[in-house]
């Protein structure tokens, strides 16, 4: 169990960084007791497949430098970076995590 358990705390850190603040947002300082039980009872399946957490991790993890802009905000224009193409890549990696069998398994693709 200690391994999901260090994964599911790796994931909610990194959402929580990328401005995640939903349901077990608090889970990455829970006692391992209490993470095992989430892990057991599979109450952080629903969570880690909902956009609202998926989006602000893989925005932190693949674009840290962006993850933090407000809501709404573009980047420098002069930056030559393709928003419409981050957020495409971001699509895919929420669509693809929340089909996932096990989204533990999935994420530590990403978090390795």
């Amino acid at each position: 169990m200690s391994e999901r358990r260090k994964t599911l705390r790796e994931a909610i850190y990194l959402a929580h960084e990328g401005g995640y603040e939903g349901p077990g947002s608090d889970w990455d300082s829970a006692p391992s007791a209490e993470l095992d039980r989430v892990i057991a009872s599979g109450e952080y399946i629903p969570v880690l497949r909902a956009e609202r957490f998926a989006r602000p991790l893989f925005w932190h993890i693949l674009f840290p430098a962006f993850s933090t802009l407000p809501s709404g905000s573009e980047p420098d224009p002069d930056s030559a970076i393709d928003m419409e193409e981050r957020e495409a890549e971001i699509k895919h990696l929420c669509d693809a995590l929340a089909k996932a069998e096990d989204p533990l398994d999935f994420l530590r693709e990403y978090l390795a």
